[in-house]
């Protein structure tokens, strides 16, 4: 059941457990929250008119989505542009905003950007009186957010109760000493499978050990509690060695 990692099994035992953070992380971004589409008003008390200026502008981390609706500054006024779009940095689309089909003059943008950097996406307003304008929504695209580190349970003594997430890795630090020509090995490592067609029974799951260092090993478990016994093996026979035991309640991983 123990086995030594690699930096590329580091990476498959992660997926799994960050899977759920990059659900929640890939959630459309409301980028009129932060950078609202509003116009400055310029008006001409000499021939009453009134110019619309735009300002437009939003944020993303590259790997990440979001959307603004743009609302036309006047009744009567329109927002122009391709169903669809994409270049190096990010891919887009439009769809008209309202109800029924002739919609309201509004289109809502929906952005993925793919890399950093900066992307221009064209568009136009078109005013009821006055001339189109052709502007440019300025896309911000900084570098992906990092996976969040997966929590660290530091146990000390023969038995260790925590509580881990079902489907989230999770770190294992040993700090109790080892014995001269001593190593830490799993004998056991079990989750508590219920609701199942027969019965309740106890399952097996992996540990994984840090390779190059003692003490720390990586799991991930599911169901509602798991159990981890640890023993300090040496080369030989051993009539009783010494263990440590981790009791860990799983909770459900909270949704977005």
């Amino acid at each position: 059941m123990l086995q030594r990692f690699t930096p590329f099994l580091v990476g498959l035992a992660l997926l799994a457990s960050v899977s759920s953070a990059w659900a929640c992380a890939a959630r459309e971004t409301d980028l009129g929250r932060s950078y609202p589409a509003v116009p400055l008003v310029h008006s001409n008390s000499e021939t009453n008119e009134r110019a619309l200026h735009w300002s437009l502008f939003g944020k993303l981390s590259a790997q990440s989505a979001g959307f603004i609706r743009l609302k036309p500054g006047e009744t009567g006024d329109r927002w122009e542009a391709a169903p669809e779009g994409e270049d190096d940095l990010a891919k887009w689309w439009f769809t008209p905003t309202g109800d029924g089909q002739k919609g309201d003059g509004g289109l809502m943008l929906r952005v993925s950007a793919k890399k950093e950097g900066v992307t221009e996406i064209p568009l136009r307003y078109v005013p009821l009186r006055g001339k189109p304008q052709d502007l440019r929504y300025r896309l911000h695209v900084d570098p992906p957010v990092p996976p969040p580190e997966p929590p660290d349970l530091i146990v000390e003594g023969e038995t260790f109760k925590g509580r881990v997430q079902d489907y989230r890795t999770f770190l294992i630090r040993l700090k109790t000493p080892l014995a001269p020509g001593h190593r830490w090995e799993v004998k056991e490592a079990v989750y508590h499978e219920w609701n199942t067609a027969n019965g309740d029974k106890w399952v097996p799951f992996e540990v994984l050990a840090r390779q190059g260092q003692e003490g720390l090993f990586m799991a991930s478990a599911q169901g509602d509690s798991a159990r981890i016994v640890f023993v300090q093996k040496r080369d030989g026979w051993q009539l009783f060695p010494d263990t440590v035991t981790l009791l860990l309640d799983v909770s459900p991983t909270p949704k977005c």
